[in-house]
């Protein structure tokens, strides 16, 4: 098991009320598996990927990986996680946009201090099929070419779990149909564990298993 979750709640103040987001949430993933989450809006998906990912902190329960537990971890661990054990791949793509295609690749690897963080980040922008759009900047490249960006990014440093929250939600269908077709063959290809948020049940269907979130719960 490379990732579970124990009775994991979340709630949010509000004033004087309280917003229960997730509510005794318990998933197990297995390493190399494709999971899809699903729900409507408001049904606390993104919440529960922010946890997963380490991004915040739940307000009751815990999350292991790799049988350690997320909220045991030092701030030098938990940044460790983010920064080497995971890839995130968001609707928003969030490229920066002072630096090129390239740049914004190599990040992950930069921030890591790898030597070869230009070469390698050459090699998944060749993967994603950009090797000729490389030191254009995010405002010169369509939406699909910066989701590919934010793919190679999220996989340049050879992560263990790949997120995505909505990675086709910004896009036309064309272009939403060969982002996911690249992203499930670059799964398939290093073999990592892919959690897939969505509302398009249909993309759900093509991982191996959906969990579906009403009210915060698993239904």
């Amino acid at each position: 098991m490379i990732l579970q979750t124990t009775n994991l709640s979340m709630s949010y103040q509000q004033g004087e009320n309280s917003l229960q987001v997730l509510n005794d949430i318990q998933i197990q993933f297995s390493e190399g598996e494709t999971v899809s989450i699903t729900g409507t809006s408001g049904s606390g998906k993104t919440t529960l990927l922010s946890l997963l990912a380490g991004l915040e902190s739940p307000t009751s329960g815990d999350i292991k990986f790799q049988d350690k537990s997320l909220a045991s971890m030092s701030l030098e661990e938990i940044t460790k996680y983010r920064a080497k054990d995971i890839g995130i791949i968001f609707q928003q793509f969030h490229l920066l946009p002072h630096l090129t295609a390239l740049e914004n690749a190599a990040l992950p690897l930069e921030i890591n201090g790898d030597p070869n963080a230009e070469e390698k980040a050459k090699e998944f922008l060749t993967h994603v099929k950009l090797d000729h759009r490389m030191h254009h900047f995010p405002n010169q490249l369509s939406g699909g070419e910066c989701q590919r960006v934010a793919i190679a990014r999220a996989f340049v440093h050879s992560p263990k779990l790949i997120f995505a929250d909505e990675p086709t939600g910004n896009l036309d269908q064309g272009t939403s149909n060969s982002i996911m077709e690249l992203l499930f063959n670059l799964i398939d290809q290093y073999k990592m564990t892919f959690i897939l948020i969505t509302h398009d049940l249909e993309l759900a269907a093509r991982c191996e298993r959906t969990i579906h979130l009403k009210a915060g719960k698993v239904q």
